[in-house]
């Protein structure tokens, strides 16, 4: 997943991966433990990395990439309920 995300939002060197992944699994920890927050991987190593490209150079990130990622993350949970509705009206007759 990191290689995919480093190389179609930004490029990501191994030793910025490695503080990227580092700093995710710490952002996860905090929240997940202390905080008692769920947080996804996807979205904690994804926004790490963006914000390693805007550290380096906001020209360096697809900024459209990260836009497509955030419109897919908004419409997941929606579109999700719409199934979820959809199935359970499918299996009514059955229960």
């Amino acid at each position: 997943v990191t290689r995919t995300l480093s190389r179609r939002i930004t490029r990501v060197n191994p030793p910025a991966a490695f503080v990227t992944e580092t700093g995710s699994a710490l952002i996860l920890g905090v929240a997940a433990l202390l905080v008692r927050v769920p947080v996804s991987t996807t979205h904690t190593v994804a926004s790490a990395i963006v914000g390693t490209g805007v550290l380096r150079s906001p020209r360096a990130v697809q900024w459209n990439t990260v836009l497509r990622m955030l419109l897919v993350w908004l419409v997941t949970p929606f579109a999700a309920a719409a199934l979820a509705a959809v199935v359970r009206l499918a299996l009514l007759p059955f229960g």
